[in-house]
């Protein structure tokens, strides 16, 4: 239907950008993924916002082919790049 709508409205999909949240994503994980596949198959955009405030594991995200991530600030310090490359110990 939405490929219906884009296609009499002369909107190009691939400017579309669809955001759904963690919590959303896991609460329909079989349909989101259905969902997406479609959504995907017409050039629309898929986000995926709020990261890291519910559920916070990688292992899930492979079902999924997003565009964007979102990742939550306040949960992931750890993600931040230093100010200064680090030298390596490892030689090759």
């Amino acid at each position: 239907m939405l490929h219906q709508i884009l296609e009499e409205e002369r909107f190009n999909p691939r400017r579309l950008e669809i955001k759904v949240t963690e919590s959303v994503l896991m609460e329909h994980l079989d349909s989101a993924t259905r969902i997406f596949q479609s959504l995907h198959h017409i050039g629309v955009r898929i986000a995926l916002d709020d990261f890291g405030i519910g559920y916070s594991s990688l292992s899930y995200l492979h079902r999924f082919t997003f565009d964007k991530f979102k990742i939550d600030g306040p949960s992931s310090p750890r993600w931040r790049p230093s100010p200064k490359p680090r030298p390596s110990s490892t030689r090759w």
